[in-house]
């Protein structure tokens, strides 16, 4: 197998394993001011590739940010 193909057939793997739902939780969980890394570890999905598709996903990442602010804001409170 050629790279580009490595590459599209984690592409696809990663899409398919962060339903809507997961994303939704993992989202929430930061909002809470959990860590990506316990955010990971509840939703059973590896670390590594919830920055994948931060990076990959703008709209995630938006929504990343702004639940890490709100988790942030709630802890200091």
């Amino acid at each position: 197998m050629n790279r580009t193909t490595d590459e599209q057939e984690e592409r696809a793997r990663l899409w398919t394993l962060w339903t809507d739902q997961r994303r939704e939780q993992f989202i929430a969980y930061l909002a809470e001011g959990h860590t990506p890394t316990y955010a990971a570890r509840r939703l059973k999905v590896s670390r590594s590739n919830a920055y994948k598709l931060r990076a990959e996903d703008e709209s995630f990442a938006q929504a990343w940010e702004e639940a890490t602010q709100e988790g942030t804001e709630t802890l200091e409170q």
